[in-house]
């Protein structure tokens, strides 16, 4: 059995997958739907990021404003000015 840790960060891959699997789902075929899309490539990045920042022992704030802030980085995710204005004007920022 893997540690707690290894098993969360595992999970939060898993979810980015999955995100990611339904972004390229809703791109192929007759009717695509880049905005829904686009969402979860964003949706993606986060999850991935997240992953990360628990592999690594960064601690993150927990909050649904897409931002994680560390302690040693401020990171900003959001999909407003591709996924119809739902978040912040943000993007990744390293």
């Amino acid at each position: 059995m893997a540690d707690p840790k290894t098993e969360l960060v595992a999970a939060w891959v898993r979810a980015a997958q999955d995100d990611l699997g339904s972004a390229v789902k809703l791109v192929e075929g007759e009717t695509i739907y880049p905005g829904t899309a686009l969402y979860h490539c964003q949706q993606c990045a986060e999850k991935s990021l997240k992953a990360y920042l628990l592999l690594k022992d960064i601690e993150f704030e927990k909050t649904h404003r897409a931002c994680a802030r560390t302690n040693r980085k401020r990171f900003l995710i959001s999909s407003s000015a591709i996924a119809g204005g739902r978040h912040e004007r943000e993007f990744l920022v390293c």
